[in-house]
C-alpha cells in the first residue's frame, strides 16, 4: 500500500483518492489505493472517478471538476450516460483530443488572452493562452468567453479575455485541497511503528472535519449556539466536541481507593467551563480557598467551575473532589 510519489512534498506514503464538495470541502467519498486491479481495469484514472462519483451522484446533473490526470474522452462519455457533467484540464498526449489544439506551432502564434475552441456534439475542447497554454475539456459549459483580471509586468491589473469553462474551472476546482487545508490546521500527527495508525488518525480527522462542516451548514444557520458560545471556528468546535465526548476521562491508572467515575456527570450538566458567560466573575476557588475544606489559606483564583452548581472550582483537583463529596448525598442531581 505504500507508494512513492516523486512530485509530492512527502515522497512516500499512502495514496487516498477523494471526492469533495467544491464550496466547503466536505468529503463525499474516498478510496484507499491498494494497487492495480487485475480484472476490469479500464485505466486507473477512469476507475477511480467512476467508483467515487457514480454511487452518489448518478442521474442528478452534478458537475465534476478534475485535473489532467483523470480527464479522458471515454470517462466523459460514461459520466454523461449517468447524467453527470464534467470539466477538467487535459494532457496533450492523450488519445482522441484534436491535434489542432495541441499543435505547438499554433499556440506559439497566439497571444495572451486568445483562445481556440472546437465543439463536437456537447463536448468542447479549448486551448487558452495565459502565461502558458491552458487546455480544458468540458461538456457542462457553452463555448463562450468572459473576462478575468491579470497582473502585468509593470504592476497594473488589466482585464483579459477568458473562456467560460476556464473561469468556472478555476472557481470550483480545489474541493479536495480545501479538505486538506482544513485538516492540516489541527490534525493529529503522531509517529508510530504500526502503519495502520496513520490511516486511522487520518480518517478520524476527516470525520471531525465533516462533522464541523455539517454543524456549520445544518445547525448554525437555523439555531442559536447554546450558552452564547460562538462555534464558528474549527478550534472552538473541536474543544466543544472533546468536552462532550471525553471531558474528565483519563486513561492513567488511579492510585488509592476507587473513585466515582466522573464521566457520568457530563450528561447531567456538571462540566468544567468558563463561568464568566454565566455571570460568575473570576475569584477564589470555593473548595480549596474559601470553602470548609480550604488548605493553608491558599489564594487560588480561577474563572472556571461547574455551570450547574455555579461554583468556582480549580479544574485540576478541586472539581472532582467537590463533586465526589457533595453529589453522592443528592443522587437525583
Amino acid at each position: 500500500m505504500k507508494q512513492y510519489l516523486p512530485m509530492k512534498p512527502i515522497k512516500r506514503g499512502f495514496k487516498i483518492w477523494c471526492a469533495s464538495c467544491s464550496c466547503c470541502g466536505y468529503m463525499t467519498n474516498f478510496q484507499i489505493y491498494t494497487g492495480k486491479e487485475v480484472s476490469g481495469e479500464r485505466g486507473l484514472a477512469h476507475r477511480v472517478v467512476t467508483d467515487l462519483v457514480l454511487p452518489n451522484f448518478s442521474n442528478h446533473n452534478y458537475i465534476v471538476y478534475m485535473d489532467n490526470f483523470f480527464t479522458s474522452l471515454p470517462l466523459f462519455r460514461e459520466l454523461q450516460e449517468h447524467k453527470i457533467l464534467a470539466c477538467g484540464t487535459y494532457r496533450t498526449n492523450r488519445s482522441g483530443f484534436p491535434k489542432e489544439l495541441t499543435s505547438k506551432e499554433i499556440t506559439k502564434r497566439m497571444k495572451r488572452g486568445e483562445a481556440m475552441m472546437l465543439h463536437k456534439k456537447n463536448l468542447t475542447a479549448t486551448v487558452w493562452i495565459d502565461k502558458k497554454p491552458v487546455y480544458v475539456l468540458t461538456n457542462a459549459h457553452p463555448p463562450t468567453t468572459g473576462t478575468v483580471q491579470r497582473k502585468q509586468s509593470d504592476g497594473t491589473i488589466t482585464p483579459v479575455s477568458c473562456p467560460t469553462a476556464v473561469i468556472q474551472y478555476n472557481r470550483h476546482m480545489g474541493g479536495v485541497d480545501l479538505t486538506d487545508q482544513l485538516k492540516s490546521y489541527y490534525s493529529y500527527d503522531r509517529k508510530s511503528r504500526r502503519w495502520w495508525l496513520r490511516l486511522f488518525f487520518h480518517l478520524l480527522d476527516i470525520t471531525v472535519i465533516n462533522s464541523y462542516l455539517l454543524y456549520k451548514h445544518c445547525y448554525m444557520h437555523h439555531f442559536q449556539p447554546p450558552q452564547k458560545l460562538s462555534l464558528t471556528m474549527q478550534k472552538q468546535f473541536r474543544i466543544h466536541l472533546i468536552d462532550e465526548l471525553v471531558n474528565h476521562f483519563s486513561s492513567r491508572k488511579q492510585h488509592g481507593p476507587p473513585t466515582i467515575p466522573l464521566i457520568s456527570l457530563v450528561p447531567k450538566g456538571h462540566k468544567i467551563v468558563d463561568l464568566r458567560p454565566f455571570g460568575v466573575k473570576e475569584g477564589r476557588c470555593e473548595f480549596c480557598s474559601t470553602g470548609p475544606h480550604k488548605k493553608l489559606r491558599t489564594k487560588k483564583k480561577t474563572r472556571y467551575g461547574c455551570p450547574k452548581c455555579l461554583k468556582r472550582l480549580c479544574p485540576v483537583g478541586c472539581w472532582d473532589k467537590f463533586h465526589q463529596k457533595y453529589l453522592p448525598a443528592n443522587p437525583q442531581n
